[in-house]
């Protein structure tokens, strides 16, 4: 169980240093020195800041930031340590789903071949019968013109539905990757090698990046969002 800490927020009181901003904020509007006597006063003006600086007024808010910032990092890093894994486990989740769906989609896909080709058998079938017909009647050319159409026209499916539901606030989208495969090849303009430059490109063109000697790839990826 996390230790149970609490910091409260105390008011800082601002008056000190506000009344020694405004004297030298004045002071300082039109600075100008012509003689000694001024540049000896210049420097007292010079160390009446250093006095500030290192007084007590710095001194109290730099340790109540001190105070606010270890809190913050202590709560960042104790939120962090919730957050992070939560996070990994749901994209773990999320790429499973991807993978189903992706081989889920490879099936539908290779069975849908197949209905085509039985599709097209079936279609030039049917036309050969037609065919048979009209020689009967004398028209030849009009035979083999019916049995070319067959061979040549798509074959009319059911629309293909979706291989998986798809709930509500799920996004489907792509990532590009991308693998220097060959530093030496890679323009001038991304010398020395500058990933960033190149995410930069990945990101803008995806697979029509084209940068000589770098190899992108691109993933598909579900988010959620507004699901909560």
């Amino acid at each position: 169980m996390a230790e149970k800490t609490e910091t409260a927020i105390q008011k800082f009181d601002t008056k000190p240093g506000d009344q020694f901003l405004a004297a030298a904020r004045k002071g300082s509007e039109s600075i100008v020195i012509r003689n000694d006597a001024e540049h000896a006063a210049a420097w007292e003006k010079v160390v009446k800041c250093d006095r500030f600086l290192k007084g007590e007024f710095i001194a109290r808010g730099m340790t109540q930031k001190s105070r606010l910032y270890e809190a913050y990092k202590y709560q960042n890093d104790l939120m962090n340590s919730f957050v992070n894994p939560i996070k990994e486990i749901k994209e773990r989740w999320l790429a499973a789903r991807v993978k189903y769906q992706q081989e889920k989609q490879r099936k539908a896909d290779a069975r849908r071949i197949e209905e085509e080709k039985i599709a097209k058998a079936r279609q030039i079938e049917d036309a050969k019968r037609v065919a048979a017909d009209l020689r009967k009647e004398g028209a030849k050319e009009e035979a083999k013109a019916v049995i070319e159409h067959a061979k040549t026209a798509p074959v009319v499916l059911a629309p293909a539905k979706p291989v998986v539901e798809k709930p509500k606030g799920s996004v489907m989208s792509e990532e590009y990757e991308f693998v220097i495969e060959h530093p030496e090849l890679v323009p001038i303009k991304y010398r020395p090698i500058d990933e960033k430059l190149i995410r930069k490109q990945v990101n803008s063109f995806g697979l029509e990046a084209n940068i000589p000697g770098v190899k992108v790839t691109a993933k598909q990826v579900e988010s959620s969002r507004g699901v909560a």
